[in-house]
């Protein structure tokens, strides 16, 4: 399978005191079972990278934002907190809201959904970690076999990326972590592919079935969604 191509659509805020952000709508094709899904990746621009607390903030802010001009409501009454584990939730909405964010890219990713539960990830393909070591740990034997039959590493590693991007969206969707699902979520067959386009995956460990696709980010970097 093809990957999309992604349209950007820019959106330029101010953002700290040396810094500006650039918000990328990926325009994605038309997704099953997706009543309403949206993705942006986020570009620091003009200065140095602010504190992780700053960038939630405003990543948080334009999720509550996006959100409210959708249901109709008041932008002054939508927030997005964190629950106990850390995931995003949002209040002041209808309900049927949803959303996820991604740190690991050159610049975070974030989905905004309704009707939908919704996980995103985005990593950089230079970020430095023991990928051998990751694959080996949480990878399941087919997509392991499938990294081993890459012609060079420079394509192994891409695909590393590509499987660690889609389990941890559906990991998200799912409302768990890589970490905690060992080698699950298990990809299917289609989503070991080069680059799937809303490939179904079974569920696992009792979770409902989920639908994932790539997305193409800007820079040195690879990602992936999820909803169900």
């Amino acid at each position: 399978m093809r990957t999309t191509p992604a349209v950007w659509a820019r959106h330029r805020n101010g953002f700290g005191q040396n810094s500006r952000v650039i918000y990328n709508e990926v325009v994605l094709p038309v997704l099953p079972r997706a009543r309403w899904l949206r993705v942006w990746s986020v570009q620091l621009t003009d200065g140095a990278l602010p504190s992780r607390t700053a960038v939630r903030t405003q990543l948080h802010s334009l999720l509550a934002e996006k959100a409210a001009q959708h249901a109709g409501v008041d932008r002054a009454g939508v927030e997005v907190e964190r629950d106990k584990n850390g995931r995003p939730v949002m209040t002041g909405l209808p309900a049927g809201y949803a959303c996820s964010l991604s740190y690991g890219a050159p610049g975070p990713v974030i989905a905004l959904g309704f009707g939908v539960r919704v996980g995103v990830d985005g990593e950089s393909l230079d970020s430095g970690i023991g990928w051998h070591s990751m694959a080996k740990k949480f990878f399941g034997t087919g997509e392991v076999d499938a990294l081993a039959r890459c012609a060079d590493e420079a394509t192994e590693r891409e695909l590393f990326y590509r499987f660690w991007t889609r389990k941890e969206a559906l990991a998200k969707a799912s409302g768990h972590g890589v970490y905690n699902c060992g080698s699950r979520p298990p990809l299917s067959e289609a989503a070991r592919g080069a680059a799937p386009q809303a490939s179904w995956v079974e569920g696992w460990s009792g979770q409902s079935g989920h639908w994932v696709t790539d997305l193409t980010l800007p820079g040195y970097a690879v990602g992936s969604v999820a909803w169900v």
